[in-house]
C-alpha cells in the first residue's frame, strides 16, 4: 500500500498532461435498476485507471471512496503521478488518497460496494474560486478531442459536484426552535444561477454529505471521478488553472456549456445577426475592491453611446441588485465585446459570443495585474486586451493545450 508522498518511481509525471481517448462509462443513472444499488466484485476489486492527469486537474476511472480514505487499484503504480498531484487539499475532512494492489484490495475494501455511477466532480479545495467549473470542465473535455463547432460531444453530463472542505452553510447554527431562520449558504465561486441554467444535470454535494458517504460500513465506487485541486496545481509549479489547459483538447471544447447557457436565454440563435453588441460591466457601486474613477466612468458611458444604430451597448452591474442576473448574463451570451475593472465578475465573459471580433478588455489600476482571464480568454480563442491607466499593456500568448 502506498501513501500520498511514496511517489519517487513517478516523479517524471510532476509537469505532464496527458489524456486518454474518450472510454464510456457502461453505466448510467437513468439505465440503473432498482436491484443495482450494489457493485458486487467478490475477490477481484474493480481496477483503477487514469484517464487525464496534469497537476491538480485529473480523471480517474473506478475510485473507491471508505473509511475516511480515497482508494485507487492499481497493480500499476507507474501509470499514476504522485498522489500530492492529484490531491494535496486534505485538511481536516476525509480525504486521504492512497494506492493499493488489487491483491490487498479485499482486506481493505470487502466484497462489495455501493455505487456513485455516471461522472462525479470534485472541488478539493479548502477555499472557493470562481473559475472551478470552468477549470473542471476543461479537465473533463479532454476526454473528447472531437467536441464539434456545433457543441457535439461524446461526453455525459456530470451528475455531482463534491466540495469536500465546504459546509453546505457558512453561519452559525440557529437555536433548534428557531428552524424556520433562512440560513446563509456558502459560497461556491460560481452564481447560483449559472450554475443551474449551464450545468442543468450536476448537483452539489457538500462537507456534510462527503462525511456520511465515509460514515458508512459499505464502500462506495466512484465509476469516474473528475478532480481539480489548485493547491496541488500551484504547489507543482502551475498557475491557479494553468494545468488544465495544458491538457489536450478541442478548440470547441467550451461550446456544449457555452451553447447551454445561451439556448437557456434564447439567444444562441443570434449568432447570425449583424448588429455588434458590448456589454460594460461596471463596478462603480461597489465601496471596496476597483471600480474606474468617476470621470473615466463617465468618459466610457460618453464614448459609448457614441457609437453609432449598429452597435447595441448594454451597461450592466456586477451586483444582482442593481442588474439582475438575467439581464447581466443574457446580454454577455449575445455580445462580441466586454469592458469591465479586473476582477472575478469578469470569468462570465467565457460565455460570450464566439466571432473573429471577440474580445474582453480589462481595465487595471497601475502596477496591477493578474492573469486569470487572459488565460481563459485565450484558451477559448477570444481575444484579450490590458490597460492600465491611459496604456495598453502588451502581452504574451500563453499557449495551452486546445488545438
Amino acid at each position: 500500500m502506498a501513501h500520498a508522498h511514496n511517489g519517487t518511481r513517478r516523479h517524471r509525471h510532476h509537469h505532464i498532461a496527458r489524456a486518454s481517448n474518450l472510454e464510456a462509462i457502461n453505466h448510467s443513472e437513468l439505465e440503473a435498476t432498482m436491484d443495482e444499488a450494489l457493485i458486487q466484485w467478490g475477490t477481484d476489486v474493480p481496477e483503477s485507471k487514469m484517464r487525464a492527469q496534469s497537476p491538480g486537474y485529473n480523471v480517474i476511472d473506478n475510485v473507491v471512496l471508505f473509511n475516511k480514505t480515497m482508494y485507487i487499484v492499481t497493480d500499476k503504480p507507474d501509470t499514476f503521478p504522485p498522489l500530492k498531484t492529484i490531491v494535496a487539499s486534505t485538511g481536516q475532512t476525509y480525504n486521504e488518497w492512497k494506492i493499493i494492489s488489487k491483491k490487498d484490495a479485499p482486506n481493505s475494501l470487502g466484497t462489495h460496494a455501493g455505487i456513485m455511477r455516471g461522472v462525479t466532480w470534485m472541488a478539493a479545495d479548502a477555499d472557493v474560486h470562481n473559475a472551478t467549473l470552468f477549470a473542471l470542465w476543461r479537465t473533463y473535455a479532454s476526454l473528447d478531442p472531437n467536441t464539434g463547432a456545433d457543441s457535439r460531444t461524446a461526453l455525459t453530463p456530470p451528475t455531482r459536484l463534491f466540495f469536500p472542505q465546504i459546509r453546505v452553510y457558512c453561519d452559525s447554527n440557529p437555536p433548534f426552535q428557531d428552524y424556520w431562520i433562512r440560513r446563509r449558504r456558502s459560497d461556491t465561486g460560481f452564481h447560483p444561477f449559472t450554475f443551474k441554467a449551464a450545468f442543468p444535470h450536476l448537483s452539489t454535494l457538500f462537507l456534510e454529505t462527503w462525511e456520511d458517504y465515509h460514515q458508512m460500513e459499505v464502500p462506495y465506487f466512484i465509476e469516474r471521478i473528475v478532480i481539480a485541486d489548485r493547491r496541488a496545481a500551484l504547489e507543482a509549479g502551475k498557475g491557479t488553472y494553468g494545468g488544465a489547459l495544458e491538457l489536450p483538447a478541442s478548440k470547441h471544447w467550451w461550446e456544449p456549456k457555452r451553447r447551454t447557457l445561451a439556448q437557456y436565454f434564447d439567444t444562441y440563435e443570434e449568432a447570425n445577426s449583424n448588429k455588434r453588441v458590448i456589454t460594460y460591466i461596471q463596478r462603480q457601486h461597489a465601496t471596496t475592491g476597483s471600480r474606474l474613477r468617476a470621470e473615466d466612468h463617465a468618459a466610457l458611458l460618453d464614448a459609448l453611446g457614441k457609437l453609432g444604430r449598429e452597435v447595441e451597448v448594454h451597461v450592466d452591474s456586477d451586483d444582482d441588485e442593481e442588474t439582475s442576473w438575467t439581464r447581466r448574463l443574457s446580454s454577455i451570451t449575445r455580445s462580441e465585446i466586454i469592458i469591465g475593472v479586473h476582477g472575478g465578475q469578469l470569468m462570465d465573459a467565457v460565455y460570450m459570443k464566439p466571432s473573429p471580433r471577440s474580445t474582453l478588455l480589462e481595465f487595471f489600476p497601475a502596477n496591477t495585474f493578474c492573469s486569470d482571464r487572459q488565460l481563459a480568454m485565450q484558451s477559448l480563442g477570444i481575444d484579450y486586451h490590458a490597460w492600465t491607466e491611459t496604456r495598453y499593456v502588451r502581452l504574451a500568448i500563453v499557449r495551452t493545450g486546445g488545438r
